[in-house]
């Protein structure tokens, strides 16, 4: 945020356009993309209002919390002066788009979700 504010400070006509899975960051897919479950306990977590934090440090923010959302959203926040927050809420379990997947990375991502759901049925 300390980017942001600085936009804000400069004037900067800086657009962020967040991927809002709810998560810290795409630490769960890191962990999957080598066979691990994910530890949902240590990267799950409320997100801030990422609309009002853009309004708290000077800026303007939009949000799109269903896909009906998303051109409105992005075309207002495209349009606002100054620097904006776009918030794209999405499925807190939805893969993202990788540029390249590897045979291998797909094969740990099943043996990650292979061993996620046995350790939903059993516990840690």
């Amino acid at each position: 945020m300390s980017e942001f504010l600085t936009a804000v400070h400069h004037k900067l006509p800086v657009k962020v356009v967040i991927y809002n899975n709810s998560a810290f960051g795409l630490i769960s897919f890191e962990a999957e993309s080598v066979g691990l479950p994910a530890y949902k306990e240590g990267i799950e977590f409320p997100n801030p209002d990422y609309v009002e934090l853009a309004r708290a440090c000077g800026g303007k923010g939009f949000r799109a919390a269903k896909p009906g959302d998303l051109a409105a959203a992005i075309r207002d926040g495209l349009a606002a002066d100054g620097p904006t927050i776009v918030d794209c809420v999405v499925a807190a379990d939805e893969m993202p788009n990788f540029p390249h997947l590897d045979l291998d990375k797909a094969g740990n991502y099943a043996l990650a979700k292979i061993k996620e759901a046995i350790l939903a049925v059993t516990g840690p």
